[in-house]
């Protein structure tokens, strides 16, 4: 029952780790496939929007909530 601060920041810290892995397995995976199907410059715009929309959704608009709250 104490240790239930310690755990819910934790958990929150282990959430945000695989969600960096997560985005960045997604990146890579989509530069992978555009690169093979497009030219470089075409697959590292198409992975950089990927990386934008992910950080956008996941990580700017949940702390732009934040700080509301």
């Amino acid at each position: 029952q104490g240790d239930r601060p310690f755990l819910v920041a934790y958990a929150n810290v282990a959430a945000i780790a695989g969600l960096v892995c997560l985005m960045t397995a997604m990146v890579s995976a989509t530069l992978l496939v555009t690169d093979f199907v497009f030219s470089r410059t075409t697959a590292l715009i198409a992975a950089a929007v990927v990386g934008l929309v992910m950080l956008t959704l996941w990580f700017a608009v949940p702390l732009s909530r934040y700080g509301r709250d």
